[in-house]
């Protein structure tokens, strides 16, 4: 199967992390500004150590894919150059767990895209990732400021994610002929499927003779 890849709509929600830095990440009444390119940014003052996490990127990945590679993308610079940098983690659970972090350390006074990740990049989770850690429920998306000066700010205008998979189909485990009228001939197959089908791409024909009457397995 083909590679496909999904830009999940940008974050529709975002909170800072109140037990580092000085606990307000980027500033509550700017933080949306980050949920989409261009316009107002996300304003972060004084923002050595802030934390700041970004979620609800409503996903719709196929159940079953096999997640190859994921890669977020932070538009943003500083409001003078220094030794400072933004560093991004992963959570497939909720924030009960984190990846480890991956660092932009371009220190810019204008915008600049930073990306992080790639196509066959998991980040070295400690699972497997699979479609459901992309659920508006587990997904998120932590951001830290890094600097070597407290009085440095960071803007943040855009912060969107993209998701490389491959749509696995389901496989026949197995196939059962039949005698579906007990006349003595066997006149149908009952296919069992490695897993949940949608039975409407399912097409049920009459293929050299034989008909698919039943099939385990299907949505």
């Amino acid at each position: 199967p083909d590679v496909q890849s999904y830009y999940g709509q940008s974050p529709e929600s975002s909170e800072p992390d109140s037990e580092v830095g000085d606990g307000n990440g980027f500033e509550s009444d700017t933080a949306g500004n980050a949920f989409s390119d261009g316009g107002d940014v996300a304003s972060n003052i004084d923002g050595l150590g802030d934390r700041h996490t970004f979620y609800d990127y409503w996903f719709e990945i196929p159940e079953g894919a096999q997640i190859n590679g994921i890669e977020v993308r932070l538009d943003w610079y500083l409001d003078f150059i220094s030794d400072s940098s933004l560093s991004v983690e992963l959570s497939g659970d909720g924030g009960a767990s984190w990846t480890n972090a991956k660092e932009d350390t371009i220190a810019t006074n204008r915008e600049h895209i930073a990306t992080l990740g790639g196509e066959n990049d998991t980040w070295d989770a400690e699972w497997t990732w699979t479609p459901e850690n992309f659920s508006n429920d587990n997904f998120r998306v932590r951001v830290t400021s890094n600097s070597d000066n407290p009085d440095r700010d960071f803007y943040l205008d855009w912060i969107p994610v993209r998701v490389y998979y491959e749509d696995i189909p389901p496989t026949v485990e197995s196939a059962e002929t039949q005698d579906t009228d007990s006349n003595g001939y066997l006149d149908a197959i009952k296919l069992t499927f490695s897993e949940a089908i949608d039975d409407s791409q399912l097409i049920i024909g009459d293929p050299d003779g034989w008909a698919v009457a039943e099939y385990d397995g299907e949505a």
